[in-house]
C-alpha cells in the first residue's frame, strides 16, 4: 500500500510530543473526553418475529476517553475506551451496557514508523440475519504496521491485522473463530 503524506501532518523529524493534542493535559498525558452518538430511531420489530410485532424507540451511545502519552522524542503510547448504552424506551429486557477499548504504541524515526496495537469491543445485536435474537458479541483485534518513506511524499506500509470474534456456542456450535489476514 502506498499513500501520500498529508500536508498538515507534522514533520517526520519533529518530536512526537509536538503532534500530541488533547482537550486538556494531566502532566505529560493529553486527555480528550468523547461522546459517541449511535443509532436513534424506531425499531418496528424489536424481537424479529413474523407475527406479534412490537415497535419501540431505540437510542445508543455513550462517553469515552482518549489518552496520549509521548515518551521521549519518538515514542507515543495511546489508549482509547468507552461505554456504549443501548436504550429501548418500552422494552426493558433489551437494554444493555457494553464497552470498547484499544491501546497502542507508535515509534517514529526519520524515515520509518512502526505502529502496533490491540482493540476490544463488546456489542449487543444480531450477529447475522439468520439469528432472530440479539446476543452479546466480543471482538478482539490487533494490528502491526511498518511504514517506510521511499520518497518525499510516498510511503510503503506492510500491514498485519488479526481478528477474533466470540459468539455463544448455542448459535454457531463453536465458542470463537479466529482469522488472520496479511497484506504485503
Amino acid at each position: 500500500m502506498a499513500r501520500a503524506q498529508d500536508a498538515r501532518e507534522p514533520s517526520p523529524t519533529a518530536p512526537v510530543s509536538e503532534s500530541v493534542q488533547g482537550l486538556f493535559r494531566v502532566g505529560p498525558v493529553a486527555v480528550t473526553p468523547t461522546l459517541r452518538v449511535g443509532s436513534i430511531g424506531i425499531d418496528s420489530n424489536v424481537f424479529y418475529t413474523p407475527t406479534e410485532r412490537r415497535a419501540d424507540f431505540i437510542a445508543s451511545g455513550g462517553p469515552g476517553l482518549i489518552l496520549q502519552l509521548p515518551l521521549g522524542r519518538s515514542v507515543l503510547v495511546r489508549a482509547d475506551g468507552g461505554i456504549d448504552f443501548l436504550y429501548f424506551a418500552r422494552t426493558e429486557s433489551q437494554r444493555r451496557v457494553s464497552g470498547y477499548g484499544s491501546g497502542g504504541l507508535e515509534w517514529t524515526g526519520a524515515r520509518t514508523e512502526v505502529r502496533g496495537g490491540v482493540a476490544y469491543k463488546q456489542s449487543f445485536g444480531r450477529p447475522a440475519y439468520e439469528i432472530d435474537e440479539r446476543i452479546f458479541e466480543e471482538n478482539r483485534s490487533g494490528l502491526l504496521e511498518l511504514q517506510r518513506r521511499i520518497g518525499r511524499m510516498t510511503f510503503v506500509a506492510p500491514i498485519c491485522p488479526g481478528t477474533s470474534t466470540g459468539i455463544p456456542t448455542r448459535f454457531l456450535g463453536v465458542s470463537t473463530s479466529v482469522s488472520v489476514r496479511r497484506r504485503a
